[in-house]
């Protein structure tokens, strides 16, 4: 609806008109999106050279059973296998 009609149907449908085009959508985007699986993102990094980067398990509690070369092991990331990795950069459309 635009100006003119809203100003002969009253002062209400005034407030409420929008200008020329507003509902329609742009043509070139490609609908719907994909949406980023939120568990996922907060999980994993894909590095520059496109390779997810994980952290390693077992690190959360129970470390006084643990060995001190295990847990330093433990410490550092890693990187995910080529198999999970395409499952994984699928959940992550942004990336």
């Amino acid at each position: 609806m635009n100006l003119a009609e809203a100003s002969s149907r009253g002062r209400r449908s005034l407030l409420w008109a929008r200008p020329e085009g507003a509902h329609q959508r742009d043509e070139s985007t490609d609908m719907p999106k994909q949406k980023t699986r939120k568990g996922v993102a907060k999980r994993f990094k894909t590095t520059g050279t496109g390779k997810v980067k994980r952290r390693k398990a077992f690190a959360r509690h129970l470390m006084t059973d643990k060995a001190a070369k295990r847990k330093r092991q433990l410490r550092h990331g890693t990187t995910v296998a080529p198999v999970d990795a395409k499952r994984i950069r699928s959940m992550l459309p942004s990336t």
